[in-house]
C-alpha cells in the first residue's frame, strides 16, 4: 500500500499528477519524469489528511482480510501451500504466458516508434497515445517504453508526395488526420488496413489514377472529413465520392470545380456541411442542394455568383423554411454562408 499511495499517477491529459489510492490526498502539475516528486508542496497543510487516514484504514482492512484468510487456510489444512510438480508446471506456464504477452506489447510499441521516427523525418507529426496507469511501477522495473499510439496527425511540410510509410502496422490507431498531403493508391491501401473510428484528410494533389484513388478512398470506413485543395481538382474527381457513406464534412478549393459537382454530392446522405471556395456556380446548380437531407450548413466563399444566382439559391431552398442566408465581404471576394438553425422532421 505504501508503493501505491506515495508515487504519483499522471492523468490521461498529463496535466496533473495525483497521489493517493483510493482517495487522492495531493495533486500538482508534472515536474520532470519522476513519479515520486511532490512539487508544489509548501507545507503539511497542503495535504488532505482525511484522505490519508482513509487510505490507511483501507490498507489495514485489506491486510486484515488477507491475514484472516491465510489463518483460516492454515488451521484447516495445516499449511499455506501444497506445492508439487503439477503446481510448478502451472506456475511456469502462467509466468511464460504473462512474459509472452508483455514481450508482444513491447515489440508492437517498438514497431510503432520506428514508423513514427521515419515519418518525423519527412513530415510534421503529432502523436496521441493511449492513457495508462501504473507508469511509476514500470519506471521501477526499468520499462520506459512509450504507450500505444491511438491518434496521429501527419502534416506534409510542402505538399510534396511522401514516401508511403507502413502506417497500416499502427494496429492500435483509432483516428488519423492527414493535412496538405499528395495521396497515392499505396497510401490508401495502408489506411484501409487500419480499424479507424475517425479519418480526416486534406489533399493537395493525387498521384496516379485520380478516379481510382478517390474511389478507393471513398470506400475506406469512417472517412468523416475530406477537403480537396488545389486547382488540379475538377468536377469529374468528385463523382467517386458519391459512395462515401460515412462522410460528414466535405470541402473543395478549386477554380476548376463548378456547381455541377453538387449532383454527385447530393447522393451523400450523411454529409452535414459543405464548403466551396473559388468555384463557379450558376443558378441552375443549386437545386440538388435541397435534396441533401442531413445538410446543416454550406459555405460558398469567393464563388462567382450574380445577384440572380443568389436569388435562385434562396428560392431553391425555399421549401426548407428554416434556412437563412448571410452574405459577407472578404476582400474582393464575396462569401455566402447558408446555415440551418433548426431542421424540420420531414423533407420535401
Amino acid at each position: 500500500m505504501f508503493l501505491i499511495n506515495v508515487p504519483g499517477e499522471k492523468t490521461p491529459s498529463h496535466s496533473q499528477v495525483h497521489h493517493g489510492w483510493p482517495f487522492i490526498y495531493f495533486s500538482h502539475p508534472p515536474h520532470g519524469p519522476s513519479y515520486w516528486s511532490f512539487a508544489g508542496l509548501r507545507s503539511p497543510q497542503d495535504l488532505d489528511w482525511l484522505a490519508i487516514a482513509l487510505n490507511g484504514l483501507i490498507a489495514v482492512g485489506i491486510a486484515g482480510l488477507v491475514a484472516a484468510a491465510c489463518e483460516y487456510w492454515i488451521r484447516r489444512y495445516g499449511r499455506l501451500f501444497r506445492f508439487g510438480l503439477s503446481s510448478l508446471l502451472v506456475v511456469t506456464a502462467l509466468i511464460a504466458t504473462l512474459l509472452g504477452l508483455a514481450l508482444r506489447d513491447l515489440q508492437r510499441c517498438s514497431l510503432q516508434e520506428r514508423i513514427l521516427n521515419g515519418l518525423s523525418a519527412r513530415a510534421g507529426v503529432s502523436v496521441h497515445r493511449e492513457p495508462r496507469s501504473l507508469d511509476w511501477l514500470r519506471s521501477l522495473l526499468g520499462h520506459q517504453q512509450p504507450s500505444r499510439v491511438v491518434g496521429l496527425i501527419i502534416i506534409s511540410k510542402d505538399g510534396a508526395p511522401l514516401e508511403t510509410p507502413a502506417v497500416g502496422s499502427l494496429s492500435d490507431l483509432r483516428w488519423l488526420r492527414l493535412d496538405n498531403l499528395s495521396l497515392s493508391g499505396e497510401w490508401v491501401d495502408q489506411i484501409a488496413r487500419l480499424r479507424l473510428e475517425n479519418l480526416q484528410i486534406e489533399l493537395s494533389d493525387i498521384q496516379g489514377n485520380r478516379l481510382e484513388v478517390l474511389r478507393a478512398l471513398a470506400s475506406v470506413p469512417n472517412l468523416k472529413s475530406l477537403f480537396l485543395r488545389g486547382d488540379t481538382f475538377e468536377d469529374a474527381d468528385l463523382a467517386p465520392l458519391a459512395s462515401a457513406n460515412d462522410l460528414i464534412h466535405f470541402g473543395v478549393v478549386s477554380k476548376r470545380v463548378t456547381g455541377r459537382s453538387l449532383e454527385h454530392l447530393a447522393r451523400l446522405e450523411g454529409v452535414r456541411s459543405l464548403e466551396f471556395e473559388d468555384a463557379d456556380f450558376t443558378a441552375a446548380n443549386f437545386e440538388p442542394l435541397a435534396a441533401i437531407k442531413n445538410l446543416d450548413s454550406a459555405v460558398f466563399a469567393g464563388c462567382k455568383m450574380s445577384s440572380e444566382d443568389e436569388a435562385r439559391l434562396k428560392n431553391s431552398l425555399g421549401p426548407l423554411s428554416n434556412w437563412s442566408v448571410r452574405q459577407e465581404s472578404k476582400g474582393l471576394k464575396r462569401s455566402i454562408q447558408v446555415h440551418l438553425d433548426s431542421r424540420q422532421e420531414t423533407h420535401p
